[in-house]
């Protein structure tokens, strides 16, 4: 039985080729710290009607053809973007310059929910959501 370290490095070569091969492009280092990697388990977001909705990475180490096609991509709404990294990770973001940068680097416009852009509040994750609140815009 494999170990889940060696599935994700070998979750991480696959996006990686994969991204390279469709000319996508690393955002600077100084940048990729303006995101928060969401977590594998996912998290949980409340509304403000009570509504609480898991979101969960865009894909997974168990990649298939439909999901890897996600890799470099973006959606933004209300200032905050969601988007799927050459290393398959899904990282959220509420820095201006880093969505500039998507664009410029030729990530493409996705069509995704976009977690905390109707002003929910993170729930049950207190590390995540100080995580959160400590981005720049």
């Amino acid at each position: 039985m494999l170990d889940k370290k060696v599935l994700r490095d070998h979750f991480k070569q696959v996006c990686q080729l994969y991204a390279q091969k469709r000319g996508i492009s690393q955002l600077p280092e100084k940048l990729i710290w303006r995101c928060i990697e969401i977590p594998e388990a996912g998290f949980d977001v409340l509304y403000a009607r009570g509504e609480v909705k898991r979101y969960l990475p865009l894909i997974s180490p168990a990649v298939d053809d439909a999901s890897i096609k996600k890799i470099g991509t973006y959606s933004v709404e209300a200032g905050i973007c969601i988007f799927v990294y050459v290393d398959g990770k899904t990282y959220l973001t509420k820095n201006r310059e880093v969505i500039q940068s998507l664009q410029d680097l030729g990530y493409q416009k996705g069509d995704y929910d976009v977690p905390l852009s109707q002003r929910g509040k993170i729930k049950d994750n207190e590390d995540f959501a100080q995580l959160w609140a400590q981005l720049r815009r």
